[in-house]
Formats: C-alpha cells, sequence, structure tokens
C-alpha cells in the first residue's frame, strides 16, 4: 500500500497527501524471532531485492499508508486541524472512521504543537492520548463502514503465505495465534472492496479484533507492523503505536464546496 489509500479532510479545505508516515509500535529487542519494528511496502521491498538501501516501516499519511488532509504550512496545520473534525478517503470511497488514519492525524497533530484530547469522525468522537512515543486512539467496533470476513487460520506460517483476493471483494481479514496465552497473533488484512489491495497495518480490524476476543493483545500485521489492543470496560477498544515523519510533499487540490 501506499499514501494514496488514504486521504483526510480536514476543516474546508481538502488536500492531496502532504506527509508520509511509519507508524506501528515497536518490538522487544529480546525477542529476535519477531517481526522487524516497522513493515516494508512492496517498492521498499523490491527496492531492498535491487539493493537500493531503504526505509523500514509501514508509509502513510495520517497514519501507516495513508495520506494527510493536512495545510501545507504548520501555522495552516493547526488553524485546520484545531477543530479536531476529520473525514477519511479510501480510493473507493470515504468511511466514517479509520483507525490508523486517526493515530496519524493525533500524532501529527502532537507534533506541530496542537496536541488533541479528541478527535470528531463522522463515526464519533475518539479519544486520544499519549504515552511517551506512542499515540492511542480509543474506538468501537461498531463503526466498521460494512461486512469483513474475519478467517481465523491454523497458524502464523499459514497466514504469511496467504494470497490476496481480487480488488472489489469483501474485506478479508485472516489471522492466527502466534502465542495464544501472551495475546500475541500475526493478521493479515484485504480490504480490496474499498480500492486497498492490502492494508498492512490496520487499525479498524484491530480495533474489530479486540472486541471479538475481549483481550489484550499484540498484532503483528503485514511485513512487520505491531499494533497493540486494549479493550475497556465501556465497550471501547484502544489501539496505539508509534509513528514517525518520513517525508512530505506539496500539492493542494483546491477547496471542498
Amino acid at each position: 500500500m501506499n499514501c494514496r489509500d488514504y486521504g483526510v479532510l480536514t476543516g474546508d479545505i481538502h488536500h492531496a497527501p502532504v506527509a508520509t508516515l511509519n507508524i506501528a509500535q515497536e518490538n522487544s529487542s529480546d525477542d529476535a524471532s519477531r517481526p522487524s519494528r516497522l513493515h516494508r511496502t512492496r517498492r521498499q521491498r523490491r527496492q531492498s531485492a535491487r539493493g537500493v538501501p531503504r526505509r523500514s516501516g509501514h508509509p502513510g499519511g495520517a497514519p501507516p499508508g495513508c495520506g494527510i488532509g493536512a495545510p501545507l504550512r504548520r501555522d495552516g496545520l493547526r488553524r485546520h486541524l484545531a477543530s479536531g473534525a476529520i473525514r477519511i478517503f479510501t480510493p473507493g470511497s470515504e468511511i466514517p472512521f479509520g483507525g490508523l488514519p486517526t493515530v496519524g492525524v493525533a500524532w501529527l497533530l502532537r507534533e506541530v504543537g496542537t496536541p488533541l484530547e479528541v478527535l470528531r469522525t463522522p463515526a464519533g468522537e475518539v479519544p486520544v492520548r499519549y504515552d511517551g512515543e506512542r499515540t492511542w486512539i480509543q474506538a468501537r467496533a461498531s463503526w466498521l463502514p460494512g461486512a469483513m470476513r474475519i478467517v481465523e487460520l491454523g497458524s502464523a506460517t499459514d497466514v504469511e503465505a496467504h494470497l490476496s483476493q481480487s480488488m472489489g471483494e469483501p474485506w478479508l481479514f485472516i489471522w492466527a495465534w502466534a502465542d495464544e496465552e501472551a495475546g500475541r497473533l500475526r493478521a493479515r488484512s484485504f480490504p480490496t472492496d474499498y480500492g486497498i489491495l492490502e492494508d498492512e497495518a490496520s487499525g479498524l480490524a484491530s480495533v474489530v479484533m479486540g472486541d471479538r476476543l475481549g483481550r489484550q493483545l499484540t498484532i503483528h500485521m503485514g511485513v512487520g507492523s505491531e499494533i497493540t489492543v486494549r479493550p475497556h470496560d465501556d465497550g471501547t477498544i484502544e489501539i496505539g503505536g508509534r509513528t514517525e515523519l518520513v517525508e512530505t510533499r506539496e500539492f493542494a487540490v483546491g477547496r471542498s464546496k
């Protein structure tokens, strides 16, 4: 996936992706068998095969693999994001909520000096908190914008070997326990009905899994992304991870009507 997989509309100005972020949680250094701290895109893996230096991670705009709708200058970003109101777009449609786009926006707001405690999406208000380098949001599984077929496979190896599906098919999420006692699972997400072949770090699917399993989880998704999941007593699910800015791009596309 690339930084065109999501876009975020903030305030009254719609901007194309202007930043690329890596979002995922750091793995423990004492477990060399776990995936790398951040997953790599298909383009980065091709570069690696050719011997081209790469930066590992899950690129995104207002999260992993997303475009951030944000003004081109920091003062504009503060002005248009101060309300906390955001809208999220995939290549196929607008969605009422996206987990990692929301994490990315929350992280970026703190980076420019305007952290918020709540972001406002069409699905509902999203509490935000910061814990050192990690950014956390709370959401509800009922915010899933349609059906998602969840399939448990026999092993993490089966998940890694699974082929993708054709574009336009209903969202498929596959997973298997890597260590059930520790709450660690391996997963991949194929929201092809939203125009994304594979979402290598799906925050919304992580929210759904936290609600479904009802326990704290560490989800390893894609090539190496890691998302921490914590259910709360009020029915919300908290997800969190680390984010970093990789690059910025400038191309505004005008105002919405």
